[in-house]
């Protein structure tokens, strides 16, 4: 059965960029997060299995050597995804409507820093 895990990871400040830019192109990612705190990035993957967790982890510790994996969690029921109401197996109970809300000040939130970053609308 599929599973999400929740991977916080220590980097070397310098290399924070490239390890993020790395681990983002793996399709198993979901997120990935800079965060403050006793960490630097926390990672949600979809897996096969628990089992999958070690060699996930062991494709960019390979290849950077100063990133360290610190603590790992496993979701046990993911009660909803993407719209769908899920059984503890995993298994489709019914949809549910994904509705967008208007939200104007933060709408104007996002242009302005998509406007800082370059990034066109």
């Amino acid at each position: 059965m599929p599973i999400i895990a929740f991977i916080e990871v220590d980097c070397a400040a310098g290399a924070l960029r490239e390890v993020a830019a790395e681990i983002a192109d793996d399709p198993h990612l979901i997120t990935i997060e800079h965060v403050t705190g006793a960490r630097d990035l926390v990672l949600t993957v979809w897996l096969r299995s628990p089992e999958d967790i070690g060699a996930f982890e062991a494709r960019p510790a390979d290849r950077f050597p100063e990133l360290a994996v610190v603590d790992r969690a496993v979701a046990l029921w993911q009660l909803k995804i993407a719209g769908h109401l899920l059984d503890p197996r995993g298994r489709h109970i019914r949809g549910v409507p994904v509705t967008f809300w208007e939200e104007p000040e933060a709408e104007r939130a996002e242009d302005a820093l998509l406007e800082r970053l370059g990034v066109p609308r």
